[in-house]
C-alpha cells in the first residue's frame, strides 16, 4: 500500500462514495414524497 495513486483503490473508493451518494439522494427523495403526501 505504498502507492496510494493504486487504481484498484481510487476504484474503491470512488465505488463507495458514489453508493453514499445514491443512498443519500433516495433517502431525500423519499422523504420529500413522504412529506409531501
Amino acid at each position: 500500500m505504498k502507492n496510494s495513486g493504486d487504481p484498484k483503490i481510487i476504484k474503491a473508493v470512488f465505488g463507495v462514495k458514489t453508493i453514499i451518494a445514491k443512498t443519500t439522494i433516495t433517502k431525500t427523495k423519499f422523504t420529500k414524497t413522504v412529506n409531501g403526501l
